[in-house]
């Protein structure tokens, strides 16, 4: 990705996790929602949004009593709540895979 580019998933990650998605306004919610969902879909891997996942997934979680039925989380499919699972855990996963392949072939 380029800088200009990280430099904007930045800018929208931090409007989205610092204001759009505790609005009071539910539209709002659901939009900023769906950019989230977006993000993390089609860049997930990015190391600035890896980096924010703590605060990822406690802005979806706050979203699983919204009104709204876009905002409502649990409805999208994928589940964001999981998407930010397999995020988490396939990073620690190739981590082990590229390990586990270092210590096989130097034991050849």
């Amino acid at each position: 990705m380029s800088p200009e580019r990280g430099q904007i998933q930045q800018q929208i990650l931090e409007r989205i996790l610092g204001q759009l998605i505790y609005d009071p306004t539910e539209g709002v919610r659901a939009a900023a929602c769906v950019w989230l969902v977006s993000l993390c879909r089609f860049t997930g891997r990015q190391p600035r949004l890896l980096a924010r996942l703590a605060d990822i997934q406690e802005a979806f979680s706050s979203l699983l009593g919204d009104s709204s039925e876009i905002a409502q989380v649990r409805t999208h499919a994928p589940s964001p709540q999981c998407l930010i699972w397999v995020m988490h855990y396939e990073k620690d996963w190739n981590v082990q895979k590229r390990v586990a392949f270092v210590v096989q072939t130097r034991g050849h």
